[in-house]
């Protein structure tokens, strides 16, 4: 293996361990942000290490084949459905039986997978089923985060390696192979773009709040046209940062595929 793979595979394996310790960082040193009253070097740290190893975790789930498939290709029904019947048990009952209503969802969506999700090659799918799944998790990680879309940087991730696993499975075609990672590259800082607009809408909705917590943040007092400003920055950003996040998560890891294929 070069050089240049090797430090490729080891910044790739990094993104989302380091991702998710900074996100432990932050949430330790504004944990008043979520409601809690205390704050201490100790709980920092813990959660930094917390969020390091659901980066590892994330990490397995991401790059095993069989793992990923389960995880991305055979969430979306029963999470779906258990949200539905969880919430809309939770306007009428108890918190309790609301989550049993909810567990009888994730089992309803369960037993539609078998008719509606498997007999289907996950690798070999339809890219608008594609363009569906891709969507619902960007709008779940918008809302994990409360409507702040950094985090959805990370789907490239998950994007790139789907789409290099995709072309293993039966793209030969070198120029093929360029404009698939060309194209669902693409999608993913399209996605990013949506999603950011729908972030700045969420933030100018209730402004004052969101110019506190930014300022409770990084002690920066913005006005409301600097923080304008400052939405459309991160948002081309962000743009760009998909991209190249997914595009070289794709590469790197059929570069890493052609490797073992050279060894054997």
């Amino acid at each position: 293996m070069n050089l240049t793979l090797k430090i490729k595979l080891i910044l790739l394996t990094l993104v989302l361990p380091i991702s998710f310790l900074l996100a432990g960082i932050l949430i330790g040193e504004n944990s008043f942000l979520l409601g809690f009253s205390f704050h201490s070097l100790q709980i920092t740290i813990i959660l930094s290490l917390v969020g390091f190893i659901v980066g590892i975790l994330f990490n397995i789930i991401c790059y095993y084949r069989k793992i990923f498939g389960v995880a991305i290709y055979q969430t979306p029904i029963p999470l779906t459905l258990f949200l539905i019947f969880w919430l809309i048990a939770d306007t009428f009952i108890g918190d309790w039986l609301s989550l049993f209503v909810g567990i009888l969802g994730l089992l309803l969506g369960l037993w539609l997978n078998t008719t509606l999700v498997l007999p289907y090659q996950f690798f070999k799918i339809k890219k608008r089923i594609l363009a569906l799944l891709y969507l619902f998790y960007s709008f779940v990680i918008l809302g994990l985060f409360m409507g702040v879309p950094i985090f959805n940087l990370l789907l490239g991730v998950f994007a790139g390696n789907y789409l290099a696993m995709r072309i293993v499975s039966y793209i030969k075609n070198d120029n093929f192979i360029k404009k698939s990672i060309h194209q669902g590259a693409l999608f993913s800082a399209f996605i990013i773009l949506i999603i950011s607009l729908i972030a700045g809408l969420l933030a100018f909705s209730d402004i004052e709040s969101y110019l506190e917590i930014c300022y409770n943040i990084t002690q920066i007092q913005l006005s409301s046209d600097k923080f304008l400003i400052f939405l459309i920055v991160m948002g081309i950003l962000g743009v760009i940062a998909q991209y190249f996040i997914t595009y070289f998560t794709a590469n790197t890891i059929l570069d890493l595929h052609k490797h073992r294929k050279t060894i054997r």
